[in-house]
């Protein structure tokens, strides 16, 4: 097991979009709270859709993020997000990043890009603008959207649960007085 000491240091930055080509990713917070994001295409045929996860992580929690999966580890403006990962493979596991000039992505569609990401056209322009070897980028802003669009999500999935309890109620209680009339019918005969 390989063990790498992560950490975002800025206020206000994200650890680039990157995937781990050999190993699963365990981390564990050890300071300050920040915002994971991971994303996982199928490798299905059938099922084209990429599913995503936000979640926020504060001291002490520990997530894994699987083999292939991209990710990416977000501060909040307000202080340091350390954390630290292990890798689940002794081999040499170089994270493949997704920013800076060296990126495969210099040669897709900026708007593409952008649209596929849920950023903002000017987002992708400063990732890909970033330094060759720079990992950490500034992102004033990321991990507040997160947060944001995670509680969106999350206030949605509750309006939907919410529907499919009254949609339910409401097939229970026709059935119910299908039911009854059926019922009422049968004595009256």
């Amino acid at each position: 097991m390989k063990i790498n000491f992560q950490t975002i240091k800025l206020k206000g930055s994200i650890m680039g979009p990157h995937w781990n080509p050999k190993a699963a990713e365990l981390a564990v917070a050890v300071e300050g709270k920040g915002m994971v994001r991971v994303v996982s295409g199928s490798s299905n045929e059938e099922e084209t859709e990429s599913q995503s996860m936000r979640f926020k992580v504060n001291p002490g929690d520990a997530f894994v993020v699987p083999r292939f999966h991209t990710m990416a580890q977000m501060s909040f403006n307000d202080e340091p997000f350390v954390f630290l990962g292990f890798s689940t493979s002794a081999k040499n596991n170089h994270p493949q990043f997704l920013a800076g000039k060296g990126s495969v992505l210099h040669n897709l569609d900026k708007h593409i890009l952008a649209t596929s990401f849920g950023v903002s056209d000017r987002t992708i322009d400063d990732i890909l603008r970033s330094p060759r070897d720079s990992i950490i980028f500034e992102c004033s802003s990321c991990a507040k959207e997160e947060e944001k669009i995670m509680k969106e999500e999350e206030e949605e999935e509750e309006r939907e649960r919410k529907r499919e309890e009254e949609e339910t109620k409401r097939e229970e209680e026709e059935e119910d007085k299908k039911r009854e009339r059926e019922e009422e019918r049968g004595r009256g005969s």
